[in-house]
């Protein structure tokens, strides 16, 4: 397999976007991708195309020979300034994924330093992510450290 281009994703990509993030969440859950029920796949692709149309997300696709084998995405917020940090921008990194047959090639890190280059453009004080105990080596090695400071209540 040939090295992966990473290249920012466009409205025309959201087919590739939808099926590598329900790809991502199937190997997460280890789930077949088809059995998703098809309001959730259509809730995924709303999302997309509403977000991307608000300019409140963007992604990066890495692209082995014309198809995409690896996303990552940064969902932007707007949040208060700080003492010292005043952009009001932050930046929470989702669905990195990497298709099994485009692994331990560096894909991974190539879109996920292409995220983390867009700071300045998306005006962006930060990042957060959720991590993936397969995922967390890589995110420390871009120096992302544990915050214990978070609390989460879910809503179901």
């Amino acid at each position: 397999m040939d090295e992966a281009t990473i290249r920012p994703a466009t409205g025309d990509d959201l087919d590739q976007l939808c099926r590598l993030r329900l790809a991502f969440i199937g190997d997460v859950r280890h789930v077949d991708p088809a059995t998703f029920d098809p309001a959730f796949v259509e809730a995924t692709r709303a999302f997309f195309v509403d977000e991307m149309q608000a300019d409140r997300i963007r992604s990066w696709l890495a692209v082995v020979d014309g198809r995409a084998v690896g996303l990552v995405s940064v969902v932007v917020a707007d949040v208060p300034p700080l003492p010292g940090r005043h952009r009001v921008r932050e930046g929470y990194v989702i669905n990195l994924y990497v298709a099994p047959e485009g692994r331990r090639r560096g894909t991974g890190r190539a879109l996920l330093d292409a995220a983390l280059a867009s700071a300045d453009e998306l005006g962006l004080r930060g990042f957060h992510l959720y991590a993936t105990d397969d995922g967390r080596p890589l995110y420390e090695q871009a120096d992302f450290v544990p915050d214990d400071r978070f609390l989460v209540r879910r809503i179901d």
